[in-house]
């Protein structure tokens, strides 16, 4: 396993224990050693959205899309991300 997934698993495990700071930290080191990989900035996209840091939750789910277009977890996030922001265009083509 990619020394990137590995973090991400961490972050995971971090985020069920209930330690989204460190979860957080675990991702964003995913996102510098696999820049182009969409999973990182998916999950922390989702926990910006869940806390209602929405203008990091629009950034992250945006790039996640652009990542990878098909995934619909992200495209969703980003037009809640969006929404709140009152950014009508992205939230109707989210």
């Amino acid at each position: 396993m990619p020394d990137a997934e590995r973090l991400v698993e961490a972050g995971r495990v971090l985020e069920d224990a209930g330690d989204a700071a460190g979860a957080e930290t675990k991702y964003r080191e995913a996102m510098r050693l696999s820049p182009k990989w969409s999973v990182p900035h998916f999950n922390v996209g989702l926990m910006c959205k869940h806390q209602g840091r929405w203008r990091e939750s629009f950034t992250h789910n945006d790039t996640a899309t652009h990542l990878n277009p098909g995934d619909e977890g992200a495209w969703w996030n980003l037009g809640i991300a969006a929404t709140a922001l009152g950014d009508w265009t992205t939230a109707r083509r989210a």
